[in-house]
């Protein structure tokens, strides 16, 4: 164990002594921060109304890490509401147009977020900005460029999520090596103040193992995770899908019901019902499948547009409809225009017997350079359906190569 995570990992018998007034049990690092967070957000909310922007700048950001922290719904609505607010009051102020684009990006809204990028002076040429630029490219299928923006970030400032994010490129990319010795030299930068940063990171490795089909490596990346951060519904999530793969289904249904109670994430919600057919129970499967479906719907009708990629894989694989599978995988495509939103077309399109299309679409996905077993996988089926034979069984085995065990079960993020 390197001396930094033991620095972060608390041993039994030094956990924090808070506790739970009411009920006498020990507060989880989860419960902790979130309170921390809720009681910075009401010191600093009766406040923001005076044009300050050092306390609007910090109860915006106070906002964002509470919704990023329990992905509700409600949260990221209200930290989007806040921002714009501010920056019609202030002006377009670095740091707040910093968390516009942050949030733009992790809601799928590129043009938003460019123009928020764009809209401060400095930002998009500031390391931070160059992180969130390198992150559009990479999602607009400018890989190169995305590469070099984050090397670029990384020499004016060596952040540990910056070089978190060049190791999941690395991965993708196929050099699994770099990717981990990345993600080490990432928690190398992670100050034992930043336990969830730390534990976010040896999920992303946890992921990397998980990819290539090592699930005990998986697993104890996974329980590092929760020991450095204890109640996080993410690492819960993660264990979820690693007892699934591995057959156990009735544990892994249980352990996602628990999550749906703390996070607002449809997928979840379609996972448990995947896992209940899979199990031989279609009864119980159809409220989660059909929970998840309207939640999927509701947030499309909301404006949000960050489901369109899971609406495709639901109506391809779940609903069997892939005529309207192609009408999300457009719509997706059109947004993000990457190897993944072009694989997802390519499937929809396939599955909906346009085998042409489907070829035209997956040659654009491979032509990424992305290593993926997934990919590999859906391109050679696409490929024998067109009667490219060789070709097609080539890149099956290659899928089995990257990862013996793809076709296990998995969650559709």
């Amino acid at each position: 164990m390197s001396t930094k995570l033991a620095s972060i990992m608390p041993k039994s018998n030094d956990r924090p002594a808070t506790t739970n007034t009411a009920s006498g049990s020990p507060v989880s690092d989860f419960a902790g921060e979130l309170s921390r967070i809720e009681a910075a957000i009401g010191s600093l909310e009766a406040e923001t109304g005076q044009p300050n922007i050092e306390k609007t700048t910090r109860f915006l950001y106070g906002l964002y890490r509470r919704a990023s922290l329990t992905n509700r719904e409600g949260d990221f609505k209200q930290t989007e509401r806040a921002i714009e607010e501010a920056i019609r009051r202030l002006g377009p102020c670095r740091d707040i147009c910093f968390l516009k684009a942050s949030l733009d990006l992790k809601l799928h809204r590129l043009g938003q977020a460019k123009a928020a990028l764009q809209l401060a002076p400095g930002l998009v040429s500031s390391p931070s900005g160059k992180v969130l630029q390198a992150d559009l490219d990479f999602q607009e299928g400018r890989y190169n460029a995305a590469r070099a923006c984050l090397e670029n970030a990384i020499e004016e400032n060596r952040s540990w999520d910056s070089l978190a994010r060049l190791a999941y490129f690395h991965l993708k990319m196929g050099d699994e090596a770099l990717a981990e010795r990345l993600y080490m030299e990432s928690q190398d930068e992670i100050t034992a103040k930043e336990p969830r940063a730390f534990a976010w990171v040896e999920l992303q490795r946890g992921l990397l193992d998980f990819s290539r089909g090592r699930y005990q490596e998986t697993r104890v990346h996974y329980t590092r995770a929760g020991q450095a951060y204890t109640g996080y519904w993410l690492v819960d999530e993660h264990m979820a899908e690693l007892l699934a793969a591995e057959g156990n289904y009735q544990s892994a249904i249980a352990l996602f019901k628990s999550i749906v109670d703390r996070a607002t994430k449809p997928e979840l919600k379609q996972a448990i019902g995947e896992l209940y057919l899979v199990n031989g129970q279609p009864e119980q499967a159809e409220p989660w499948l059909q929970s998840a479906m309207l939640d999927y719907l509701e947030s499309v009708e909301c404006g949000d547009v960050h489901y369109y990629h899971h609406l495709t894989d639901f109506y391809c694989c779940v609903r069997n409809d892939p005529k309207t599978g192609v009408n999300w995988a457009q719509r997706d495509l059109a947004l993000r225009p990457n190897f993944s939103s072009q694989a997802g077309l390519a499937w929809a399109s396939y599955r909906d017997s346009r085998i042409d299309e489907a070829v035209d679409l997956i040659d654009l996905a491979l032509a990424s350079g992305v290593q993926d077993a997934r990919l590999y996988h859906q391109a050679g089926t696409i490929y024998l359906a067109a009667g490219r034979t060789t070709e097609g069984e080539k890149l099956i085995q290659r899928a089995a190569q990257i990862n013996p065990r793809h076709e296990d079960f998995h969650v559709h993020h």
